[in-house]
C-alpha cells in the first residue's frame, strides 16, 4: 500500500480517493464471491480511509445510504470514537432498512414463508429416510435364516 503520511493536502485527499477505487475494483474483479469480497474490502478501506476517500460516485450510488450513515453512527457512537447516547435505540434496529409497515409485514411474510419451505423440505427428507431406514431393517432381518422353533 503507498504511503500516504509524505503527501499533504489536496494531493494526499486524492491519492486516498483514487486508492480506494483501485482496491475496491481489484477486490471485486478477483471472482467468486464478488460483492461479498467487495462489500467487506469497502467496509475495512472506508474504516482505514476515511469516509472522505470514498469516491463521490460510489457515495452516491449506495442503496439505502441514510439508513447505512445512521447504522454507522450509532456504532460509533457506541464504541465511544464519537460522543453520543448509547442508550437510544432505534424503532428499526431489528429489522433493517424497512420504510414502512407495508414493507416491514410483507418482509415478515416472506420470512415465514421461506421457513415454512424449509421445515417441509427437512420433513420430507426425514421422512424418506425413516423409510428408508424401516426398508433396510426389513431386508436384513428377512434375509437372515433362522431355525424354525421348537427344533
Amino acid at each position: 500500500m503507498p504511503r500516504l503520511e509524505g503527501l499533504s493536502g489536496q494531493a494526499r485527499e486524492d491519492k486516498r480517493t483514487v486508492l480506494f477505487a483501485e482496491m475496491i475494483n481489484s477486490v471485486a474483479l478477483e471472482g467468486g464471491a464478488a460483492q461479498a469480497n467487495a462489500a467487506f474490502a469497502g467496509a475495512l478501506l472506508g474504516a482505514y480511509l476515511g469516509y472522505d476517500a470514498i469516491p463521490g460516485q460510489m457515495r452516491r450510488g449506495l442503496s439505502h445510504r441514510g439508513f447505512l450513515m445512521r447504522k454507522s453512527k450509532l456504532l460509533c457512537e457506541f464504541l465511544g470514537v464519537i460522543q453520543g447516547d448509547t442508550t437510544r435505540v432505534e424503532q428499526d434496529s431489528g429489522m433493517g432498512a424497512v420504510r414502512n409497515e407495508r414493507q416491514r409485514t410483507a418482509m415478515n411474510r416472506t420470512i415465514q414463508r421461506n421457513k415454512n419451505v424449509r421445515l417441509a423440505m427437512l420433513r420430507k427428507r426425514w421422512g424418506q429416510r425413516r423409510e428408508n431406514r424401516a426398508a433396510t431393517r426389513s431386508t436384513i432381518y428377512n434375509s437372515l435364516k433362522f431355525p424354525p422353533k421348537g427344533t
